[in-house]
């Protein structure tokens, strides 16, 4: 009687859900960084009842965010890392289609939002939205070539490194979003808020897609040892949910800020 093969259960990729969990505590981080300067810093808090510490921090905020070359070059590589990431990740995913119209109506549904919070609120609540309308095309459109013979997606990532080369020579890019080419969104005071650009974002999907055909063919980590080690349960949790914690934090941190407003002014 011959021995049968034991079923062996779908292993999370432990490098890319650490990754993504990394990045999205320093996105949490930034974010929290953002209010905070926002609401001290422009003078939303009344400076009179801030202490002289927390004044201090709302000074420190806008050297990080605006000042610091650090964080000025760390940000936009994160995004790039992230994105490299999510092209891995859905090379292996189902029902595609469906999600990207899930994160298509997201968008939407947050574009009415801020349609509404950037005409009758007095304070900041909203951070840029735009990236689930870029993830809803990156999503849509690679699901396609991911049918295709791999050479096809292999050129098409070398034509995307072609155009990225030329953004950062030439500063080009393309606005995704076609609310702002006729400046809808401008005129619905959303300024920055809805806005996605191409570049370089979209290069570093396609590439994750590749390595995720080539490298990660057979969908197992290599390191898959470390999924075990409980010190890093916390990191792959929040990798594993990073849009969820995305999503969480754009709901939640107004809600705080809005709350602190309240406090330290005596009233909205």
């Amino acid at each position: 009687m011959s021995k049968q093969t034991p079923i062996v259960k779908n292993q999370r990729i432990f490098e890319l859900d650490f990754t993504r969990g990394i990045l999205i505590i320093l996105m949490c981080l930034q974010h929290l960084c953002w209010f905070f300067y926002r609401y001290i810093y422009c003078g939303i808090w009344n400076s009179s009842k801030l202490s002289d510490r927390l004044r201090s921090f709302g000074v420190f905020t806008n050297n990080f965010l605006y000042e610091n070359p650090f964080n000025l070059t760390a940000m936009p590589v994160g995004w790039c890392i992230f994105f490299l990431m999510a092209g891995i990740s859905f090379t292996f995913s189902r029902n595609n289609y469906r999600r990207a119209l899930i994160t298509f109506v997201f968008f939407i549904i947050l574009y009415l939002i801020a349609i509404i919070c950037q005409t009758y609120l007095k304070y900041p609540v909203m951070l840029n939205f735009g990236i689930f309308l870029g993830y809803a095309f990156y999503i849509f459109f690679f699901q396609i070539v991911k049918a295709t013979p791999f050479l096809f997606h292999a050129l098409l990532a070398f034509l995307l490194l072609i155009l990225t080369g030329l953004y950062f020579v030439f500063n080009l890019n393309f606005e995704i979003n076609p609310l702002r080419w006729f400046g809808i969104s401008q005129q619905l005071n959303l300024e920055y808020l809805d806005e996605w650009k191409l570049m370089p974002s979209v290069f570093f999907y396609f590439l994750g897609g590749i390595l995720g055909r080539t490298l990660y063919k057979n969908k197992t980590s290599k390191l898959q040892s470390l999924n075990n080690c409980n010190i890093f349960k916390p990191i792959l949790l929040i990798g594993k949910n990073s849009m969820f914690v995305y999503v969480l934090s754009i709901v939640v941190y107004p809600l705080i800020f809005i709350i602190l407003t309240a406090i330290i002014n005596g009233g909205w």
